[in-house]
C-alpha cells in the first residue's frame, strides 16, 4: 500500500507500512506505552541524577556502586516469585501500584533534597531506601507488563508490539539518562 500523502512520501523516500496500521490506535496499548515512556524516562533521569549527587556530595564511588547494587538486588531476590504473582493477580493493578510507589518514593526523596530537610547521611540513607523500594517495585512491575501485553493485542501483532516496547525502552534509557545529566546541572 503506498503512502497516504504521496508527494510528501516521495520527498522523504518512505512508504506507508501497512502492518503498523492502527498499531497505536489500540487505546490500551497506547496508554500502556505512554505510561511506560514517562515512567522509564523518569527512572533513567533519576538514576543518573542520583549518581551525580552521590559523587558530588560524598565523593565515594563505593557508596554509589552499593546503592546501585541495592536497586538491582531485589530483582534477583524477588524475580522468581514476581512472575507467579503477576499471573495470580490483576496485572493492571500491579502496574499502577508499583509505578505509584516508585513515583512517590522518588518525589519524597526529591522534596527532601531540594527542601534541604536532611543532612548528607540522611539523604544517603534515603537514596538506599528508595533504591531498594524501586528495585522491589521493578521486580514485580516487569513480569506484570510482560504478561499484560499479550492480553491487549492479537497474536498477529504481538511480536511487533513487543519489539516496539523494547525499542522504546532502549530509547528512553538513552534520552532519560541524558535528561538526568542535564537536569541535574540545571
Amino acid at each position: 500500500m503506498p503512502c497516504l500523502n504521496t508527494s510528501f512520501c516521495k520527498r522523504l523516500r518512505f512508504q506507508y507500512v501497512p502492518h503498523f496500521k492502527g498499531f497505536l490506535l489500540n487505546k490500551n496499548i497506547f496508554l500502556l506505552w505512554q505510561g511506560q515512556l514517562i515512567s522509564q524516562l523518569g527512572m533513567q533521569a533519576y538514576t543518573i541524577a542520583m549518581m551525580f549527587w552521590l559523587m558530588e556530595n560524598t565523593g565515594s564511588s563505593l557508596l554509589m556502586s552499593l546503592i546501585l547494587t541495592l536497586s538491582i538486588l531485589p530483582s534477583v531476590l524477588f524475580g522468581p516469585i514476581a512472575g507467579v504473582i503477576a499471573d495470580q493477580f490483576f496485572r493492571k493493578n500491579i502496574l499502577i501500584v508499583t509505578d505509584l510507589i516508585r513515583g512517590f518514593s522518588v518525589l519524597f526523596l526529591s522534596v527532601m533534597i531540594f527542601g534541604e530537610y536532611g543532612n548528607q547521611l540522611l539523604i544517603v540513607m534515603l537514596f538506599a531506601a528508595v533504591s531498594i523500594t524501586n528495585g522491589i517495585s521493578r521486580a514485580f512491575f516487569q513480569p506484570a507488563v510482560d504478561a499484560f501485553i499479550p492480553d491487549l493485542v492479537t497474536n498477529d501483532k504481538l511480536s511487533k508490539t513487543i519489539a516496539f516496547f523494547q525499542s522504546t525502552s532502549q530509547c528512553t534509557t538513552i534520552i532519560g539518562q541524558a535528561l538526568g545529566g542535564i537536569l541535574y546541572r540545571v
